[in-house]
């Protein structure tokens, strides 16, 4: 058996013990298929709405690491542009003399900067670094809701699947007897397939 949030499901086992199904629907109040499916439905569009916010709390971490990232390797080069506009004379030139592939390549490093951190916003590496924590915190409390969501949602996917293999079998079963009818009525049919 397969599904969308079965798939999703660390613990299978739970879901085939038919009590921890029942479980479900008791707890869930749910005493008809219309009412699974109307239960399914909700569930899915909050699945849907947590899912969506925790994607976005992932982008967004992953936008400030690269920030983050990107200030790290253009620190060093920026710190020696700094200390050689800062200085004069001969000072500056011995400066600039000892550091000359620092300053030269700095143009090239600045534009890879910009292409993560746009001109004229500011990068405060330790604020980036607690607002990264606390999206990783909120996107950890968020799983637990996804966990339970994909849980409901597995459940729900067993008990239509059992309803749909019921229905199969039973059809399966119903066919049989119709065919077996058939044979006893008519037994000369019976002995000519039998002679092909």
């Amino acid at each position: 058996m397969s599904g969308v949030f079965l798939a999703k499901v660390s613990n299978r086992q739970m879901l085939q013990d038919p009590n921890n199904m029942i479980s479900f629907l008791e707890k869930n109040d749910i005493k008809s298929f219309d009412e699974l499916h109307s239960f399914s439905d909700g569930h899915l569009a909050e699945y849907n709405k947590l899912a969506a916010k925790y994607s976005g709390y992932g982008n967004q971490i992953k936008s400030l690491l690269a920030k983050i990232e990107a200030y790290d390797r253009i620190k060093p080069f920026l710190d020696v542009v700094r200390k050689s506009e800062s200085l004069k004379g001969l000072a500056k030139w011995r400066f600039d003399r000892e550091n000359r592939s620092m300053l030269d390549e700095y143009p090239a490093r600045l534009k890879e900067f910009r292409k993560v951190v746009p001109k004229g916003e500011k990068i405060d590496p330790q604020k980036c670094q607690k607002d990264m924590e606390a999206l990783i915190d909120k996107r950890e409390d968020m799983e637990g809701l996804l966990q339970k969501e994909v849980g409901d949602l597995a459940c729900v996917e067993v008990i239509d699947f059992n309803k749909k293999n019921e229905e199969r079998e039973h059809s399966n079963e119903v066919h049989a007897k119709e065919r077996s009818m058939e044979h006893e009525r008519n037994p000369s049919r019976k002995s000519h397939q039998a002679e092909r």
